[in-house]
Order: C-alpha cells, then sequence, then structure tokens
C-alpha cells in the first residue's frame, strides 16, 4: 500500500510541474489587430480584467491623446501572459497590444523576445531600421519605432540634458514595454475598397 502511495505523489508531482513548464509560446502573428474584438477576448475569459495604464508615447498629464485607441485603458487576460489589449477609441475592435515586462513571445515579424531581458542594443541589432529615438517633450519614454512598433526605453531623469540623446548610455538599458498599433479605421476604409 505504501508504494502504490508513494507512486501515487511521485505521478501527480510530475504531472504538475510538467504542465507548468510546458508554457505555450505566444505567437503574436496569430493576433490578428482591427479583426479581433473585445468582445470576443470577453468570449475566451470570462475574467477579462479592465486596467488603467500608462501611455509610454505620450504625455503623462493626459491632455494629449492618440485617436487610434482609448487611451490609458486595457484588458488583461489570464491565457495571454505579458499582453495587455486595448480597443480602438470608436469600436469594439482591438487596435493595440501593450507587451509588458511578462511577455516572453515572438512578435508579429517572427522575433522571439523575453522583455525581461531585452535592451535597447538588442532591439537595433534586430531592427536597424528603427535607430532613430524619438520621444515627445513631455513623455518620460524614448521610442525607438517604425510606427507600428514601438519599442520604449526609460528616459534618464537624473541626466541633465535630453537633448541630443546619450545614445551609448540608453543603448545599455531595458526595453519598458512594447506597443503594437493599428489604425483600425484605415484598415476598415482599405478593406470597402477592394
Amino acid at each position: 500500500m505504501k508504494f502504490y502511495l508513494t507512486m501515487f505523489i511521485l505521478i501527480s508531482t510530475i504531472n504538475l510541474f510538467g504542465q507548468n513548464s510546458e508554457q505555450k509560446i505566444i505567437e503574436l502573428s496569430e493576433i490578428k489587430l482591427c479583426e479581433l474584438t473585445l468582445s470576443e477576448l470577453k468570449n475566451q475569459d470570462e475574467n477579462l480584467k479592465e486596467i488603467e495604464l500608462i501611455e509610454m508615447a505620450l504625455c503623462s498629464d493626459g491632455f494629449v491623446k492618440d485617436a487610434r485607441f482609448e487611451n490609458r485603458k486595457g484588458y488583461i487576460s489570464k491565457f495571454y501572459n505579458g499582453i495587455i489589449f486595448q480597443k480602438d477609441r470608436d469600436t469594439d475592435l482591438i487596435s493595440k497590444i501593450r507587451l509588458t515586462k511578462k511577455f516572453k513571445g515572438k512578435l508579429p515579424d517572427g522575433n522571439y523576445v523575453d522583455l525581461s531581458y531585452l535592451t535597447a542594443e538588442k532591439i537595433l541589432e534586430k531592427y536597424p531600421k528603427f535607430n532613430t529615438w524619438s520621444s515627445r517633450g513631455c513623455s518620460d519614454y524614448w521610442s525607438l519605432t517604425d510606427n507600428s512598433m514601438y519599442f520604449y526605453v526609460e528616459i534618464d531623469k537624473t541626466k541633465e540634458s535630453r537633448y541630443p540623446i546619450d545614445e551609448k548610455f540608453y543603448l545599455t538599458k531595458p526595453i519598458e514595454g512594447i506597443d503594437i498599433v493599428s489604425n483600425c479605421y484605415e484598415s476598415t476604409q482599405n478593406n470597402k475598397k477592394h
């Protein structure tokens, strides 16, 4: 009897830890911006949670807004670790994804990233065309972007001058978040033409 109990505990432990170690890699190419809806996310996860978030590309005072999505509001799901979904301002369509430090997976172009270890230097190695550091004067982040993917590095406020950027200093800094944005209005207008 003791033998069977020991075997049961051993097998249960192996199964329990085996399931945790096999976490499916999230592939963002499978998430279609401007096709996926907030309603579909709610149907997938009845515990979908609405949260407030910082818009890294915008001023912290909330005065400036981006018309492509609902600003400063997102949704998190237990099925998408490290992803915050943001819906279009006027429709139920998901038009923006924020990737947080918890994200490990593939970007829409297939490149794998682990945000907990990602630096600006690694981004510029993968995406040399992103070598344009930009920031709104009131934002707390530098961005490296191609206008659909935005990689954010926090601005060090202890540095005396923001401009010109101290690129050597910021290359070693971590990526604090990634935004992937689509303009759903443009997408729907283009689809109507075809």
